[in-house]
């Protein structure tokens, strides 16, 4: 809307000074909101992460202000059997969580 009012004030005028002002005003706005929609979801999905993961010491506080989780998924780990004489390889599921700032592998509950 308020770019359509900028189309039509005339060039130099006051009314194209204070829709400029307002359109700058308004995107502003609507990037801080985007801003903080995406550090909300973000924050969710730690919270949800949090509730999921069990660590067997409580130093590493999975949820904190600066960190965002960029990527998760399942991956499968090879385990290699060197003892036995023929080459055996096991897979077992683990998880990969990547942060901004860490690099969190996980596996599931057995």
């Amino acid at each position: 809307l308020t770019q359509n009012i900028l189309k039509r004030t005339r060039l130099g005028s006051e009314e194209e000074i204070q829709a400029t002002q307002a359109y700058d005003a308004l995107e502003k706005l609507i990037k801080d909101c985007n801003e903080n929609v995406q550090r909300m979801k973000s924050t969710e999905e730690l919270i949800y992460l949090s509730q999921k993961i069990e660590f067997e010491c409580k130093i590493f506080p999975l949820i904190s202000q600066s960190r965002r989780l960029v990527k998760c998924g399942e991956l499968t780990a090879l385990d290699f059997n060197n003892l036995s004489p023929k080459w055996k390889v096991t897979t077992r599921p683990i998880y990969l969580h990547l942060f901004n700032d860490c690099l969190l592998l996980s596996r599931p509950k057995e």
